[in-house]
Parts: C-alpha cells; structure tokens; sequence
C-alpha cells in the first residue's frame, strides 16, 4: 500500500476494502505493537430537534450505531452516521439515570442534516416496516411524500402528546395498538406502492409476553456463552432489541431496531432456520422484542400465525448464598443485613409497569415474628442487596433468625436460609478476612457484641494487643504487627464496658511470609528504557536506567499464597521498550514473556502470577548475575 513517513510520522492509503484489522510497522529489528483499528465511511450530518410539550432540554443525547450518545446542544449539535445506508437515529434524556427514549429521526447517507420532531418521531417507529432502497435516486424526495402524510403527521402528534404525560411512552402498547397506527401503515403502503419488495404489515393481536421459549418458530435461547440467541424458523425477516428492566438496552440486531438488517428468513429451498446473537449478558427479567417486518407474497401463511410485535421475556432464578452478619449482639440497635445471592434485580413486569423488588423476610425461631423488609440497597448484577433490620427481631439470647427471600415479581416459592443469624449476649468473633496474612496487613474481624467506643474494645493478637483503625457493632479492623515469626496467631477481644466482661472466642491467623526480590532491567543495547513495577495492584517502584545502571532490584515482603505482578512501559525513546523481569524466592510464574522489546509508553504492560511458598526462615534472595549479563541488541 501506498505510504509516506517522516523522522515521528508514518502515513498510508488504506485499501479499499479495508474494515478492521492489526496495524504495524516491519522493519529490519522487528514489528512495532499493533494496534487494532476499525474503519467505515460517514458523513457528518447537524441535529435539530423539536421536544414534546413538558419537556426540557437537560440531559439530552442524540444516540447513533457510530458515536454512540452524543450530547444535545440547541443549535450545535454534529453527529456521524454510516454513508453507506440510512439510519434511525435516537433522541434519548437521561433523568436520574435512567435512560428514555424521546424521539426518532431518519439519516439518509445523502443528507446533511436531521431532524426529530413528532412525524420523523412517527417514521422512525414505522420504520422496520418500510423496506425501500434508500439509496436510489429520489429517495429524500420520497421520505419528504411519507412525512407529508396527514396519518404519519397525526400518529406522531398521538405519540408526542403520550410522552409528554410518560417518558416511557414510545414503550407502550398503546402506540401500536392505536389505529393512528394501522391508518399510517396503510397510507405509507399505498404511497410507495410497487415500490416495496414486502408488504408493510401492521400487528394485528396483543402483545405476547410470555416465559416460553418458542412462539409462532421464533425461539429466544441462552448459549454457553451466556448469549442470547435469537433463532427464526419462519420466512419472515426479524428485527430484535433485548433490553433490561430499567428499558436500557443491552443489544440490538442491525444498526439499529428499526433498520434494514434483519434475522432470516429461512436459508435456502430447505428451510433452515437463521440466528441473530446478542453478546450482551443474560441478565434478570430481560425483555427481547423480536418485529417482523413483513415479507413476500410467498410467505403468507406464516404472516397468517405469527405475531408482527413478540416480547419473550427472561427470568434468572432467585438464589441465596449467604447472609452477614452471622452473629448479632442484642444491643438495642437497627442492623445492616447483607444477603448474598443472585436474582436480585428490581423488575418491570411489563413495560409499562412499576418496579417490583424481592423482600426479604426474618423471622425469629423463638418468638415466630416475621419482619419483611424491601432492600435499599440491591448492586448492578443482581448478587447482593441490603436491608435495615429493627433492633426488636434480637432482642432474645441465643435466638436463631431465619431468612427467606421472595421477589414481588414473580409466582414462585421463597428461598431460604434457616438459622443464618444467631443472637450472642456474649462478644463473638464470627470470621476473619484473612487466615493466612504477613506481618502490617490490614484484617477485618467479623462478629457481635464490640462496643460502638474503641477506646472500651481490647483486640489482641497473639500476644501484641493492637490498636483499632475501624469499628462498627458487627466488625472491628487492625493492622498486624511488624516484624512477626512465621507461625500463628490467636485473635481474640474483649469489652471493657461490660460488668462480665470476658474474652471472646478465638480465630487463628497463620503469618507466612517470605522476603522475595524481583528484578527489573533495561535488557536492550542502548540503556534508555525504563519501567514501573506494580505487585497485587500497589506501586512498588520504577527504573531509572543509565549507561552503567539497567538492572534495579526491588525486595519486598509478602504472605505465602499467589500474588501478581504488573510491568509497564515508562520510557523508550526510540520505540523500543526491552525489558526483562526475574522473581527471586517464589514458584510458579506465570504470564507474559519475561523478557521483550514491545514494552512502550501506551502498550498493554506485561502481567504475571506467581506463588510464595510457607518459608521455613526468612532469607533474602540476591539478584542473579544471568540476569545483569543477558544483554540483547536494540
């Protein structure tokens, strides 16, 4: 291909067939790194947009298959769009957070401008429908014919008066069930008439929300890559979105829901069904909204039995792992419980429904009052919530508290936990965030009965008593000691409010650690490169190469068990980064190369794994000379 280049810039001509791929140099010591590029053709096209009545102008994206979401300035807004095939492009508005849908507006590769407002807003929804060659001559002129459409005009003017009552509204069946609808359908079949290659099609039944897996040949199925499939086994072209409960989508077929690109129809004389995949992951009460966009006169027995518009809907199954804290003190306080899990996720059962979330329920063994409590707290995944338990569930010693957990959105039975909490008068230590830890580590001790005060806590371990950096009524923080033999250590405290006051019971920690050494070097002929040495993601230090010093050892002690270790470019002026690395005292390395030339400012730096062994003595490993005499050419 053709190229040109100066003393820091290399230009080239890319083929024309050209879409993605590795780009590099190769010259005489070698290829540079590659860098992976992707490329289409686009053209930038300006944004105006007219809002729905009620609506303001914060927080407003126009979202496109190349910029993504691009921020909506009044009179200022540019965005990229493919120049090889028209494109609905989204009028989106974020309000805390969650994500509405607003608009639509249609980008011809040919024009130099677009426009949302209620008609393109009502175009954009009919648009998947609409199977004409918009790139062939007239087309912007027969886009201009829809929009002149008197039913176009009012089916938009039906959905903009909708949103702004309901940001939500284009989600409603309510649109497609109008017969604003069915008259624009109608309208925009007779303006283009032979024009179309398929009937456009309204939908003609509600709308199917059902936890089966087939309906109609069209079937939604998991892979083994935790995909969803979406599988058409009829002679109709399918379009499908997933999106989530919060009506965000994951992913979508095509460059858009409403573009030409479709799944299937059936392969060949012998019918063999077509797949579209969505990479985004399965998550609870996923909602994959598969449309036909009609089909050919031959395929009207299947148009006769197949729904235009079907939702399948998917549910993870509820699951409770765990709950913390095991032990609770009777103390008079509310408790934070955290539960562990999966299947946690707010749910919409439909799209224009609320939010359902799971409760949880405690109940006391030895009272059988129950508390059900919906949870503040719930992460991203669905795999822990928390609650705020009254102080009046422990108020018996020794009771033993039973949790279960039901989500409001769905018919099935409760998962349970039975006697995941016990109520201790006594101070207990519960759990430890480390069994086997080096000396100034930080642990966490779980468990019941501290004193809210540190100053009334006394935490020993072995026999050094330790001074408290966290406290709360369920778990206590401390870092261990320096300079500690290899052995174990006994934890155990005790209150000093307390009439009776005694010590608890006691978690062992075993210290076994080593001194180890990894060594860093400039391993090229020039001596100009250096490197930055992380371990277990915390800066150990750099290099700071000379003519007569390349190597730089780096000591540092670590517990026994595996550890890792991440080496990045710093500096190679000449774009050659030749590094090598060496562990001393440990097994089991693993990972990147150990020595190379590609470790530059900007590339991916070189990761590794490797293990500490219980050391017997500690002992401290001197650099190797292999490594200080293994000299390349840069």
């Amino acid at each position: 291909m053709g190229a040109n280049h100066s003393a820091n810039a290399y230009s080239l001509s890319l083929p024309a067939d050209f879409v993605s791929g590795d780009i590099y140099l190769d010259h005489a010591y070698g290829k540079t790194q590659a860098f992976f590029i992707s490329y289409s053709d686009s053209v930038t096209q300006s944004v105006s947009v007219q809002l729905p009545d009620n609506i303001d102008e914060t927080r407003l994206f126009i979202a496109t298959s190349l910029n993504n979401e691009v921020a909506y300035v009044v009179n200022d807004t540019q965005i990229s769009v493919d120049s090889s095939s028209p494109e609905i492009v989204s009028l989106v508005k974020y309000v805390d957070d969650e994500l509405h849908t607003l608009g639509y507006g249609v980008a011809l590769p040919n024009s130099q401008s677009v426009k949302i407002n209620a008609t393109t807003t009502a175009v954009g929804y009919l648009w998947h429908g609409i199977n004409y060659d918009w790139s062939a001559p007239g087309a912007e002129q027969q886009l201009q014919n829809i929009y002149a459409l008197e039913s176009v005009q009012k089916f938009g003017e039906f959905i903009y008066n909708g949103i702004s009552g309901d940001l939500d509204y284009l989600l409603s069946e309510d649109v497609y069930l109008s017969p604003l609808y069915q008259q624009a359908v109608a309208d925009i079949k007779n303006r283009l008439g032979s024009l179309q290659r398929r009937t456009l099609q309204s939908r003609f039944s509600p709308i199917v929300i059902t936890p089966d897996s087939e309906i109609d040949d069209i079937s939604v199925k998991i892979d083994g890559d935790n995909q969803f499939n979406i599988e058409n086994d009829t002679r109709l072209h399918l379009a499908f979105q997933v999106v989530n409960t919060e009506g965000k989508t994951i992913c979508q077929y095509g460059s858009g829901m409403w573009s030409s690109s479709y799944v299937g129809p059936q392969e060949t004389m012998w019918h063999i069904a077509k797949t579209g995949i969505c990479g985004g992951s399965v998550v609870q009460d996923a909602k994959i909204r598969v449309l036909s966009a009609g089909s050919d006169s031959t395929t009207l027995t299947d148009l006769a039995t197949v729904d235009v518009v079907i939702d399948f809907e998917l549910e993870v199954e509820l699951d409770v792992t765990s709950v913390e804290p095991t032990v609770i003190n009777p103390d008079g306080e509310s408790k934070r419980i955290t539960i562990q899990g999966r299947g946690f996720q707010p749910v919409k059962p439909n799209f224009w429904s609320g939010k359902k979330y799971p409760l949880v329920t405690l109940t006391s063994q030895q009272t059988a009052v129950s508390k059900t409590y919906k949870p503040y707290y719930i992460n991203h995944d669905g795999t822990e919530m928390w609650i705020m338990a009254d102080a009046s569930l422990f108020e018996l010693d020794d009771d033993k508290i039973d949790v279960s957990v039901k989500h409001s959105a769905f018919d099935l039975p409760a998962k349970e936990l039975l006697d995941a909490i016990t109520v201790e008068t006594d101070l207990v230590l519960s759990s430890v965030s480390k069994t086997q830890a080096a000396s100034n580590d930080i642990l966490t001790v779980k468990g019941s009965g501290f004193s809210k005060y540190a100053s009334k806590n006394t935490v020993m371990f072995g026999q050094y008593q330790v001074a408290i950096l966290g406290l709360s009524s369920t778990e206590i923080s401390f870092r261990i000691p320096k300079d500690l033999d290899p052995g174990t250590y006994a934890i155990k405290a005790k209150r000093l409010d307390s009439k009776d006051s005694k010590w608890s019971n006691e978690l062992d920690v075993e210290i076994a650690e080593a001194d180890i050494v990894i060594t860093v070097c400039d391993n090229g002929g020039l001596k100009d490169d250096n490197f930055a040495l992380d371990v277990n993601g915390q800066r150990i230090g750099q290099t700071v190469t000379t003519d007569r010093k390349y190597c730089f050892a780096f000591p540092i002690t670590l517990a026994a068990g595996v550890h890792s270790a991440t080496l990045t470019g710093l500096d190679a002026p000449d774009g050659i980064g030749t590094y090598s690395i060496a562990f001393g005292g440990v097994s089991e390395v693993s990972g990147s190369p150990t020595h190379g030339s590609d470790l530059v400012p900007g590339s991916v730096p070189k990761r590794y794994t490797f293990k500490v062994v219980n050391p017997t003595a500690r002992s401290m490993f001197v650099v190797p000379m292999s490594i200080q005499q293994r000299i390349g050419t840069e």
